[in-house]
């Protein structure tokens, strides 16, 4: 096990650049005031950022419409800001991931705009042509029809501005590009790995990689692709030379592949994330919701530790991890669904205490709320009320910038002036201070990191409880989640063999949402939950 290797032992920070800090005064986040709030992020604990792509582009979607991946877009400064934003996190011990947006590029390319000329070039083949697409059945996606100079149709999985790369589509002719080892396919491969060393060589310590699983479809064929999974390698092969650095994967269906294939260190748990802190899944496909367990109603929450160790236990065996989530800019936040702070605290109080490598989107330490129905831009659509400015303090534009409200990249939510990193700084027990705690707690613990046992004491489908252990040889934690508003008595039976409660007298509460006693250790444990409750005991 790789538990030795910085990525395991890290608590992440995701900075969506255009909300975080404003440093001239334009409306629009920028990397000179990512810099200027690292030390808030050093205070945090935060040990690496992951910033959403700051590529130049034209904007069609928020920057993962990708036209040049060697510089950085005006908007947020240029290659020298990006430089001294790495020098000024590593020298406060914060490691920079970026994105590697690598499935598809901006129609604004200099690439594509050569690939869709008439006459032949190195370019033609580096993305994905055919005259005829009728005949190609692939199993998402789309075709722009006839667009281009060349009497061609260009596929794209996502928006008509963003045509995907070709790595090898074997249902096109051979004419197009359908080998993997196609000469012309080699250079793009290598065009692109020149990218991963150029920022390599800039400092970075890793890279999030975006939608890497569907690089390439072939009709009839599920899972990951042969082509895919040979080109994620030969990128690895590229992060390893430059010594200990992280590959994630953005991780939405192929988890256990992703890491024992494709040798990503993680992977996030993106759709289970979604169903357990939002609704927008069961909204879109119009199904029930059966109660969600970090909610006012409460629910279930088995499923989720379920589907969680059945990965996990799969992927640690080949180096890798599970990363859970507090949010991200794709999803609504999980304000909308926790409405209460004490249980936004108890979903950090799980995030914090279990066996993962945990990611932290901007603005959920204080518990800044989704907005709803707020107008598209950039092709946000509904992710629009997960954007919203940073909430630094109560002053204009909630100290996010100096420019004029009306030129904001997104207005600030109105409740900035009771909701905002001054305030709950002056609050021992607000989710900011709680959420330091934790991350305090689990840096110096380490049966909390993402590798020692845990034990499900208490998990019941249907129930509204969730009580489990962490544990190794040298000290043990029990953590304890009632989020609904329904308070709870119940009793844990032990035997008494269980490792972490040999020898032991009490539970102590260490980190909790409400005063609470401690516990004694005998064979039950008897519990008092008041609504709305976690605590973090230790055995002693």
């Amino acid at each position: 096990m790789k538990s030795s290797k910085w990525y395991f032992n890290s608590v992440f920070y995701q900075i969506y650049p255009q909300s975080f800090q404003d440093s001239n005064n334009d409306g629009i986040g920028d990397l000179e005031g990512v810099i200027r709030r690292l030390d808030y992020l050093k205070s945090l604990g935060i040990d690496a950022v992951w910033l959403n792509p700051v590529y130049p582009s034209p904007f069609k979607d928020a920057g993962y419409d990708v036209a040049d991946y060697k510089n950085i877009a005006p908007r947020y400064g240029n290659l020298n800001t990006f430089d001294r934003l790495v020098k000024e996190a590593h020298r406060r011990g914060i490691k920079i991931i970026m994105d590697l947006v690598f499935n598809h590029t901006s129609n604004e390319h200099f690439w594509f705009k050569n690939s869709q000329k008439m006459k032949k070039n190195r370019y033609s083949k580096w993305y994905v042509w055919c005259r005829n697409p009728e005949l190609i059945k692939l199993n998402r996606g789309c075709w722009a029809m006839w667009v281009a100079e060349r009497y061609e149709s260009y596929y794209h999985q996502f928006t008509f501005y963003q045509p995907d790369l070709n790595f090898g589509f074997p249902d096109l002719p051979r004419e197009n590009g359908n080998s993997y080892d196609d000469p012309d396919i080699k250079a793009l491969r290598e065009e692109l790995k020149g990218v991963v060393r150029f920022w390599l060589d800039r400092g970075v310590d890793g890279f999030r990689a975006d939608v890497p699983e569907n690089l390439v479809l072939e009709s009839g064929k599920e899972g990951l692709h042969e082509n895919t999974i040979r080109f994620w390698n030969e990128i690895r092969d590229v992060i390893d030379s430059y010594g200990d650095r992280a590959l994630i994967a953005e991780g939405v269906l192929y988890h256990v592949d992703d890491i024992k294939k494709a040798r990503f260190n993680g992977c996030f748990f993106i759709l289970q994330n979604w169903r357990l802190l939002t609704t927008y899944l069961e909204e879109y496909r119009k199904e029930s919701s059966r109660g969600k367990f970090f909610s006012p109603e409460g629910g279930d929450i088995s499923w989720f530790v379920e589907d969680y160790f059945k990965e996990y236990n799969e992927v640690i065996k080949y180096d890798g991890i599970i990363n859970m989530i507090s949010g991200s800019h794709d999803m609504p936040r999980m304000s909308k669904v926790c409405k209460k702070d004490e249980i936004i605290k108890a979903y950090f109080a799980m995030l914090l205490t279990y066996p993962t490598a945990p990611f932290i989107y901007y603005g959920d330490e204080i518990g800044m709320r989704y907005w709803e129905n707020l107008p598209s831009r950039e092709g946000a659509n509904f992710r629009s009320g997960s954007r919203t400015p940073m909430q630094w303090n109560s002053n204009g534009n909630a100290g996010f910038s100096g420019a004029d409200p009306s030129k904001l990249y997104f207005p600030v939510n109105k409740d900035y002036t009771v909701r905002n990193v001054k305030e709950q700084e002056k609050s021992p027990v607000s989710i900011l201070n709680t959420v330091r705690k934790l991350i305090k707690l689990r840096k110096s613990s380490s049966c909390l990191n993402a590798f020692s046992p845990i034990r499900h004491l208490y998990l019941k489908k249907d129930d509204k409880t969730y009580i489990y252990s962490r544990y190794n040889e040298n000290e043990g934690f029990v953590i304890a989640l009632n989020p609904s508003d329904t308070p709870r008595s119940l009793t844990v039976k032990l035997t008494l063999e269980e490792k972490e409660f040999k020898g032991a007298m009490y539970l102590i509460p260490e980190i909790f949402s409400h005063e609470t006693e401690k516990i004694r250790v005998e064979k039950d444990l008897s519990f008092k939950f008041p609504a709305n409750f976690f605590s973090v005991y230790r055995i002693v």
